[in-house]
């Protein structure tokens, strides 16, 4: 669905709060044809062919081009040579009247000393839960700064499918690049979503609950979903906003 003309503000303004932000877009030949400022941090320049460029990138070469040929969404997790954590998002699109390969990449903070500190999960490859909680007062901090807003989508799967793989692996496809899903602090899941209001992520939670639906044969064992949603306020602590989202009315979806 294109993109109308009276959103691509808003949503170019919400990609330009984010500074590690990157995009890239990329020809069917693999030529790089235009990078975004911020993707010179990345070591990417339109300089370069995909073969060419970071290692990390040019090892994603092959499975890249297949994107070309098997229209998906493509994500992947990597350390650069400085071993700093990106996560990068990957999709062949419509611009200027051909396909392109759109790809976002964002940093997600320094690899830490310590395990306990990682910022990924294990099992599901998402992030870890002491990553959300310090990307969640971040967040807070931004909207007691600049007019802005967020949403937390809290997500509960029964029984919770083993292995964890399938599900983090359907949760990477369904959330946006700007978006922070990995672990809540206790169990389930949350899906940090800057510039979403209560509205939209609850939307968001239902479009989840039928993606659920229709990956079913990709799950272990039939599952049912509940989530939760809480729009942040500026006066809101991360202990208030937990506290919100603990005793907003939640939504069971079966698949």
């Amino acid at each position: 669905m294109p993109v109308p003309d009276d959103h691509k503000d808003a949503i170019l303004a919400l990609l330009m709060l984010d500074e590690d932000l990157a995009y890239l877009i990329v020809n069917s030949e693999l030529n790089i044809e235009f990078a975004s400022r911020e993707a010179a941090g990345y070591g990417v320049t339109t300089q370069h062919k995909l073969a060419q460029g970071p290692e990390w990138l040019a090892a994603l070469r092959p499975r890249l081009a297949q994107l070309f040929e098997r229209p998906s969404l493509f994500t992947h997790s990597t350390l650069d040579q400085a071993q700093h954590p990106i996560m990068l998002q990957a999709q062949v699109v419509p611009i200027a009247g051909a396909p392109r390969l759109l790809m976002l990449l964002r940093r997600s903070g320094d690899r830490p000393a310590h395990p306990n500190q990682a910022p990924y999960h294990a099992a599901t490859g998402l992030y870890s839960a002491a990553f959300i909680e310090n990307k969640i007062d971040e967040e807070l901090e931004r909207i007691k700064r600049f007019p802005s807003v967020f949403s937390l989508l809290a997500l509960h799967f029964v029984p919770v499918p083993e292995p964890l793989a399938p599900l983090g692996d359907l949760l990477r496809i369904h959330f946006r690049a700007t978006d922070i899903v990995g672990h809540a602090p206790r169990d389930g899941f949350l899906a940090l979503l800057p510039g979403a209001t209560l509205d939209q992520a609850q939307l968001a939670g239902a479009r989840l609950a039928a993606l659920v639906e229709d990956f079913r044969f990709a799950l272990p064992a039939p599952i049912a979903m509940r989530y939760t949603a809480v729009e942040a306020v500026a006066t809101d602590t991360r202990a208030t906003l937990f506290a919100r989202l603990n005793q907003a009315e939640s939504i069971l979806a079966h698949a």
